[in-house]
């Protein structure tokens, strides 16, 4: 399946066989970094936009440059994602994620040129909705977690959650960032298993 039919418009819509957005999508895993790039914009997407990486000469001079890798990417991995550029502005595109919500932060992690992992982050409001739609797909959670976190707002509850699928794991966090005002979904491949060699 590829990124062009990859996007949920809603969940409504939803329907047995029907496409979802990246981070939901573990047939991506393992794809070249030459196919991601070749692949159509998906709907949603501004048409402005366009596949690029952090060490992409359009994006050397952007301050800040949206692909620049956060702590806990892993330090080999390029990361890649859709973004518009006007001059030295560079900003990351938006796509739907689920319903209403869209994903902001959507990157792509390449490991060894393969696609290796998505993430993005999106509104906390819309955790009811990803996690009802998780467990349509895939049943409750093979894990879940909570844990309180210690900010200088004051104590914050956050919860972990995971699920498998198709040799994949997806994992929630809700909520996470620096202000805790969002919540991360990332999809990567669990160990063992085999990538697609696209």
């Amino acid at each position: 399946m590829g990124l062009a039919a990859a996007l949920v418009p809603s969940l409504i819509a939803l329907a047995p066989g029907a496409p979802v957005a990246p981070v939901f999508d573990p047939t991506q895993l393992g794809m070249s970094l030459a196919a991601w790039r070749s692949e159509p914009l998906a709907p949603g997407i501004d048409p402005s936009a366009r596949p690029a990486c952090a060490t992409d000469p359009a994006l050397a001079a952007a301050d800040p440059n949206p692909l620049s890798p956060r702590g806990e990417d892993r330090t080999s991995a390029l990361v890649c994602g859709y973004v518009s550029v006007y001059g030295r502005l560079a900003l990351g595109a938006q796509v739907p994620l689920i319903g209403r919500f869209k994903a902001s932060r959507l990157r792509f992690l390449f490991q060894d040129g393969r696609l290796a992992e998505i993430d993005c982050d999106a509104s906390v409001d819309a955790f009811n909705d990803v996690t009802a739609f998780l467990d349509s797909l895939d049943g409750p959670p093979a894990d879940a977690a909570r844990d309180v976190l210690h900010s200088k707002i004051g104590s914050l509850a956050q919860v972990r959650m995971s699920w498998r699928r198709d040799g994949a794991t997806i994992q929630l966090i809700d909520p996470e960032g620096p202000n805790y005002d969002h919540l991360t979904i990332r999809l990567a491949a669990s160990s063992g298993s085999g990538a697609n060699s696209r």
